[in-house]
C-alpha cells in the first residue's frame, strides 16, 4: 500500500520544508499589532527623564524642562503637573544617564525633554488678583492703594504734605513682557478728593520684578473756580512681586490766580501695597477719601 501511494505522489513536487515547523523568517513575515509596535518608543521616552537638582537638595523629576524667558525654569512632571523655578535656584539638571544638561537650559536658554503623549496640565489662569506674566495668567487686577508726600514745594490749591492714592482697574499680558489696562485713580487729603482715568503699560522685567507707567486725566476736582479740567496726572512705578509698589507721581493743573493763568505741577513720591492686601487696603481707603471729600466740600 505505502509502495502504491509513492508511485501516486511521484509526478507532483513536494517543497522540501513542507513537514518542518516554522522557521525565524516565518516569525518575522507574521504582521505586529500597532499598540504593540509603538510599545518600545513609548517605554524609551517614559524612560527619558530628568534630574532637577535644587541648591538647597531638593531633587525634583521632569519629563521636560524649559527657559521662559523671565529668569524662570518651567518644569513638566512625568503627571502631567507644570511648575516654575527661578534660575538661580537650580544646581544642575541631568537625563538618567548622568548628562549634564545644565549649561543648555540655564545658560543657552534652550529646553530638554519631550511632553508628547503626557497629559499636559497648564498654569495659566485667565484672571488673577496678584499680577503675574503671560505664562501663568490671561489678566490681572490693579488694586492699589498707599500714601504719597510731596516731593516739591506744592502750589495753593494742595495745602497737605501727603496724598492718600487708590488705583482700582484691571490689566491684560498682550505678550511675554508687556501688559495693557487701564483703572479708576482716586486721590485727596484732608482738604481736596478728586478722580479720573489712567491708562496703564506694564513691562515685565522678571516674574516678581515689573515697571508700570500710567498717564491719565483727573475730569473732576470739585467746585473750585480757579482751576480748569481736566487735570494731567502721570505715575510710573516698580512693582516687587506686585505688593510693594515704588511710586513716582506728577499732577499738573492749571490756575487762574489775580486775573492770570498758569500751569502748576506737584511731584509726590511714595509706596503703595497691591495684590490681595491692596483690595483689603482700598476698602479703608475708599472710606477715607469719602469722609475728606464729605469734609472738604468737594474742592481739588
Amino acid at each position: 500500500m505505502r509502495i502504491l501511494l509513492c508511485l501516486v505522489l511521484l509526478p507532483f513536487p513536494i517543497p522540501s520544508n513542507a513537514f518542518a515547523g516554522p522557521t525565524a523568517a516565518d516569525s518575522v513575515a507574521a504582521p505586529v499589532p500597532a499598540a504593540m509596535a509603538r510599545a518600545p518608543a513609548d517605554t524609551a521616552r517614559a524612560r527619558a527623564l530628568y534630574i532637577v537638582s535644587l541648591r538647597h537638595g531638593e531633587e525634583i523629576v521632569a519629563a521636560r524642562a524649559e527657559y521662559t524667558g523671565l529668569d524662570y525654569v518651567r518644569i513638566i512632571h512625568p503627571d502631567g503637573q507644570v511648575s516654575s523655578i527661578a534660575a538661580y535656584r537650580i544646581r544642575s539638571i541631568k537625563d538618567s544617564e548622568g548628562t549634564d544638561w545644565t549649561g543648555r537650559v540655564l545658560d543657552q536658554r534652550k529646553a530638554v525633554g519631550s511632553a508628547e503623549g503626557i497629559p499636559h496640565l497648564s498654569t495659566q489662569q485667565d484672571f488673577v488678583l496678584r499680577g503675574r506674566p503671560l505664562a501663568e495668567a490671561k489678566g490681572f487686577a490693579i488694586s492699589q492703594v498707599g500714601f504719597l508726600g510731596r516731593a516739591t514745594d506744592g502750589p495753593f490749591h494742595f495745602d497737605s504734605k501727603t496724598l492718600l492714592t487708590v488705583d482700582l482697574g484691571a490689566m491684560r499680558n498682550v505678550s511675554r513682557r508687556v501688559a495693557l489696562g487701564g483703572n479708576l485713580y482716586v486721590a485727596g487729603d484732608d482738604d481736596h478728593v478728586h478722580f479720573g482715568p489712567k491708562v496703564r503699560v506694564r513691562y515685565w522685567i522678571t516674574r516678581d520684578l515689573s515697571a508700570d507707567l500710567a498717564p491719565g486725566l483727573v475730569w473732576w476736582g470739585g467746585t473750585a473756580d480757579d482751576l480748569e479740567f481736566p487735570a494731567w496726572v502721570g505715575e510710573t512705578s516698580v512693582n516687587v512681586d506686585d505688593i510693594l509698589v515704588l511710586t513716582a507721581e506728577v499732577e499738573s493743573v492749571r490756575v487762574r490766580s489775580n486775573g492770570s493763568e498758569k500751569q502748576e505741577t506737584s511731584l509726590f513720591l511714595g509706596g503703595k501695597i497691591g495684590g490681595e492686601g491692596g483690595l483689603i487696603g482700598i476698602a479703608a481707603g475708599m472710606f477715607v477719601l469719602v469722609m475728606f471729600a464729605a469734609g472738604a466740600g468737594g474742592r481739588l
